[in-house]
Order: structure tokens, then C-alpha cells, then sequence
């Protein structure tokens, strides 16, 4: 009987420090390393700021409309020796050159072009964050577009701040 109850409480005592240093650790970090590949996974608004609050709401709604349109279908991979390719399924392009990420700016120089990209990013519980201002391209739109966007006073329409987050997900 006293094998019994000593059996008892070492398994009342053990039981626990076993479940609990069984579980991985390695199951609650969250990589937060931009290498590997990504894939589009939704937009959502920013800061929007106009010169009249009430034009606000159909700003944002044409912006998450606008960064749907440009980053719909993109796969980003990044690897570790610091290349990149770019794939947009919709538009049938791919690009590839170096990248940096330092201090939340990620820098893409393509190959074949002297061109580059620079977006602020993070990455948030696993997600890929890219922030995009739509300030310039919200104020280069024509006064029929502002019209048909439902804008108030489309003559003297400013944005002085427009930003989506782009969010992507991390492929296995």
C-alpha cells in the first residue's frame, strides 16, 4: 500500500515536469527572419489623411482597391545570400536582384535595371508587412476619376497622407 501512494505522489510531482519540459519552445518563436518565400495575402488601410475628412472613407476604400490591383498574385523570395525574385501570377512578370533589410527598409536593386524599390517593412506573428504611400498617386488622380470616387469638392481634392499595408505569408 505505501508502494502505492509513493507511486501516487511521484506521479502527482512528475507528471508536470514532464509536460512541461516536453513542449517546444521552438513552437511559440516566431521567425522573424524576411528570408524565404511569401505570398500576397490581403491589404488593409493605412494612415489616410485628406483635406476634408469626409472624402477620407472613399479614399481608403479606392486605396485597399488600388494595392489589391498591384500586389494581388506577387510571391516575394528572399534568400540568404542576399538575392531576391519576384513572380506577380497575374501580370506574368518575374524579377530578380540583390536585396537589403536593415532597421525596418527593405531595399530591392533588380538585376537587369538600375532600378529599385524601397518599402518599410516589418514582420508581425509571422506576416510580412510591406508599407506602401499612395500619397502622390492619390494626388496625380484626374478630376473624372475623383468624380466617379464619390470625392467632395474634387477641384481642391489633397491628400496629404496615404498608406496600405500589405501583408504576406510565409510559404512552407
Amino acid at each position: 500500500m505505501k508502494f502505492k501512494n509513493l507511486l501516487f505522489v511521484f506521479m502527482v510531482i512528475a507528471l508536470p515536469v514532464f509536460i512541461i519540459s516536453c513542449s517546444s519552445d521552438d513552437d511559440d518563436k516566431v521567425n522573424n527572419s524576411i528570408v524565404g518565400t511569401w505570398k500576397f495575402k490581403e491589404v488593409t488601410a493605412g494612415e489616410i489623411k485628406t483635406n476634408n475628412t469626409a472624402n477620407d472613407g472613399k479614399i481608403t476604400s479606392y486605396l485597399v482597391n488600388l494595392a489589391k490591383d498591384d500586389f494581388s498574385g506577387n510571391v516575394y523570395t528572399f534568400s540568404d545570400d542576399g538575392t531576391f525574385s519576384f513572380d506577380d501570377a497575374l501580370a506574368s512578370y518575374h524579377y530578380s536582384g540583390d536585396y537589403t533589410f536593415k532597421d525596418g527598409k527593405l531595399t530591392l536593386l533588380y538585376g537587369h535595371e538600375d532600378e529599385y524599390d524601397i518599402f518599410n517593412v516589418s514582420i508581425v506573428n509571422g506576416t510580412l508587412i510591406f508599407e506602401e504611400n499612395y500619397t502622390e498617386d492619390i494626388n496625380d488622380l484626374q478630376l473624372n476619376d475623383l468624380i466617379a470616387i464619390g470625392i467632395g469638392d474634387p477641384v481642391n481634392f489633397n491628400a496629404t497622407k496615404t498608406t496600405a499595408k500589405i501583408a504576406f505569408n510565409r510559404q512552407k
